[in-house]
């Protein structure tokens, strides 16, 4: 068979010669090839920027000296909501300082967040942190009235089972969540704090998330369970109520 036969020829010195050669081309073939495929498929001067609280697309855009779209499409986002501490492909290249303080300035931004301590030094972000990233642990858990999890919440359920992991006893209603820590004004509005909202122009509270910085908070939907929204959207900006602070 012409397998054994080229096994037989394989042995002799003189086809082990060739073989190695034409072997050697192969490799040296398959690694350019390889090496045009790697770099057809690599963003150019790729980066990769952290979010900071307060921080918009529109912002990070000008910073790189691209588009929102493009980081959209960098990134596979479908919107413009990003959240303190995501990582965001972006092009390396950055405007000149003066240029991204220019934009800094055309872009009307929010108040920045108060001071973060509580207590000295930076222990209420660092407690804020934390609770942010036990909360984002539970994106994509179904909603489910009277859910108190870990498994699946309603808005309540999700917000006392997260600071309870910290040592704090919320009741499982958002009224009542509404008359624990102290009020903040919504330009103060800082990472773990407790927004809340009525129900189509209500005048009472029937919903809680935790705002997580970047106009954005988290929380447990009836139309998609653990998410991230934006206070601006239509219907959270016209029935928002007030913030609590308890950190």
């Amino acid at each position: 068979m012409p397998s054994k036969q080229f096994s037989q020829k394989a042995n002799t010195p003189c086809n082990s010669s060739k073989a190695k050669g034409m072997l050697g081309h192969l490799r040296l073939a398959f690694a350019a090839a390889a090496a045009a495929v790697l770099v057809s498929s690599t963003p150019a001067l790729a980066a990769v920027h952290t979010v900071v609280p307060g921080e918009t697309l529109w912002r990070i855009s000008k910073l790189y000296g691209t588009t929102v779209e493009e980081i959209q499409r960098m990134n596979g986002l479908n919107g413009d909501l990003i959240f303190p501490g995501q990582k965001l492909i972006v092009p390396e290249k950055k405007v000149p300082a003066a240029s991204a303080g220019e934009a800094q300035k055309s872009e009307p931004s929010p108040r920045p967040a108060p001071e973060l301590s509580s207590r000295g030094g930076n222990e209420r972000y660092e407690r804020s942190k934390s609770l942010l990233t036990v909360a984002k642990s539970f994106l994509g858990r179904p909603y489910r009235y009277g859910g108190s999890g870990p498994n699946a919440f309603d808005c309540s359920g999700f917000t006392a089972y997260v600071f309870a992991q910290f040592g704090y006893e919320l009741p499982h209603n958002s009224a009542e969540q509404a008359k624990l820590g102290r009020p903040v004004e919504r330009a103060d509005l800082a990472p773990g704090d407790l927004v809340f909202f009525g129900y189509y122009g209500s005048s009472d509270i029937r919903h809680v998330g935790i705002y997580v910085g970047g106009n954005s908070f988290i929380h447990a939907s009836t139309s998609g369970g653990v998410k991230y929204s934006s206070l601006a959207e239509p219907y959270y900006a016209g029935n928002y109520k007030g913030a609590r602070r308890l950190l």
